[in-house]
């Protein structure tokens, strides 16, 4: 074969196995959401007082108040305490409504229930505050009643 035919039969050959030119077409995207972590699950914890401070008799108490600090959650939160007498029944439910903390906070809620003069006074022994939250108990903490001696 002559050179000069080799040349065009391999252009030739070449250019048929040559892979034809993609189209390619970009379509922009819409902008992602920013990505939001789930927020923290709601926490919960507290600590019981009586008032005044340093008397634990029936007669002597007017109030057991309950602290409690949460986080985490969203939205609005319906907290509750139950005060839980010594036999097991529960006494009385306090509640609260309270916005979610920001991510890092906490939020503290107050709530009491009347010792002296109510019939709480004809339970002595030891309670239980059950603090409570849109999906059940979060904390709980014990106390003493004592009954008055004669």
């Amino acid at each position: 074969m002559r050179p000069l035919l080799r040349l065009g039969l391999a252009v030739l050959l070449g250019a048929c196995t040559e892979h034809p030119a993609e189209s390619v077409s970009i379509v922009p995207r819409a902008p992602s959401p920013s990505y939001r972590p789930p927020p923290p699950p709601l926490a919960g914890a507290i600590s019981v007082r009586l008032s005044p401070e340093g008397v634990a008799a029936l007669d002597q108490v007017t109030e057991a108040v309950v602290e409690a600090t949460v986080s985490g959650g969203t939205g609005r939160l319906r907290l509750w305490v139950d005060f839980v007498e010594p036999g097991g029944a529960t006494y009385q439910r306090a509640s609260a409504e309270v916005d979610a903390p920001s991510a890092g906070e906490q939020r503290l809620v107050t709530l009491s229930v009347p010792v002296s003069g109510t019939d709480a006074a004809r339970f002595p022994g030891t309670w239980t505050a059950v603090l409570g939250g849109p999906e059940g108990p979060l904390a709980s903490a014990s106390f003493a009643l004592e009954e008055v001696a004669p």
